[in-house]
């Protein structure tokens, strides 16, 4: 059996990099982000649901 590291260090040298592109989001289902994505608000904007309006 081979140690953590060495394990990692084989991994690391068989990585492949496949290069990046920019594609639409709706061609991007199973495809791997470069870079983290995040919002520039939170959301749902608040914790409150909203109040549903009476009949």
């Amino acid at each position: 059996m081979i140690s953590v590291e060495e394990a990692f260090a084989h991994m690391q040298r068989l990585r492949v990099h496949y290069g990046t592109e920019k594609v639409n989001l709706e061609n991007a289902a199973g495809r791997i982000l470069q870079e983290n994505i995040t919002a520039d608000r939170d959301f749902p904007p608040s914790t409150e649901l909203p109040k549903m309006a009476s009949p």
